[in-house]
């Protein structure tokens, strides 16, 4: 392989992410429970975002020739596969990396 050919493959698909239950103690606060999972969601939506990040550098390095498939053989990366990729990634960017709060 030369030094133009790449193995890389992209990260997994995004992870669905939970709808977080919204109710509270008498007092207004989260339950134990509540806050884990929350945590949990948010730990997810990092994955995510992260993954989204990696896939959409992959796309757009022009040097990246070869991407393997879920069979595990490689396939050329053609431009049209380039750009779809890329703009399916920069979505899921706008989808899970938000800012907190927004």
């Amino acid at each position: 392989m030369d030094a133009e050919t790449r193995q890389l493959a992209p990260s997994a698909p995004p992870q669905k992410l939970p709808e977080p239950k919204k109710s509270k103690n008498s007092d207004g606060k989260k339950s134990a429970y509540e806050k884990k999972k929350q945590a949990e969601i948010e730990e997810m939506v990092q994955k995510n975002c992260d993954a989204a990040k990696h896939n959409l550098s992959i796309f757009q390095d022009q040097t990246t020739t070869l991407i393997k498939n879920t069979e595990g053989s490689f396939d050329k990366v053609t431009d049209e596969m380039r750009e779809e990729q890329s703009r399916k990634a920069e979505e899921q960017i706008k989808e899970f990396c938000k800012e907190p709060g927004k």
